[in-house]
């Protein structure tokens, strides 16, 4: 949300999107720029799941850059645990999104 292409960065067409959701859907907001905030601490509130990171905002705060991923990740998950809310493990996520651990190769 938010990017020139793409859906705009509205709450009202974000909750509209996910009332619509079959129960039970894993679904996380991915919002650019200014907007990335707004709407991530939003879906986290919602019940969903976000993202952040240099390829979404490059501000920590207005006017301030961030100088790292881990400087936004840091920012969400204080908004997660705000929020009542525990960012989700490697486990959880595999758990969550039933992802297969067998990597493969050969042997």
């Amino acid at each position: 949300m938010g990017v020139r292409g793409g859906m705009m960065a509205d709450p009202q067409i974000l909750a509209y999107l996910v009332k619509r959701l079959p129960a039970g859907t894993n679904w996380q907001v991915i919002a650019i720029g200014r907007a990335n905030l707004p709407l991530t601490t939003i879906g986290l509130a919602m019940g969903g799941n976000a993202r952040t990171g240099l390829e979404d905002t490059l501000l920590l705060e207005k006017g301030k850059p961030a100088t790292s991923n881990a400087a936004l990740v840091e920012r969400l998950v204080g908004v997660a645990r705000s929020l009542g809310r525990e960012p989700a493990s490697v486990a959880d996520v595999v758990e969550r999104l039933h992802l297969s651990t067998d990597v493969g190769g050969p042997g």
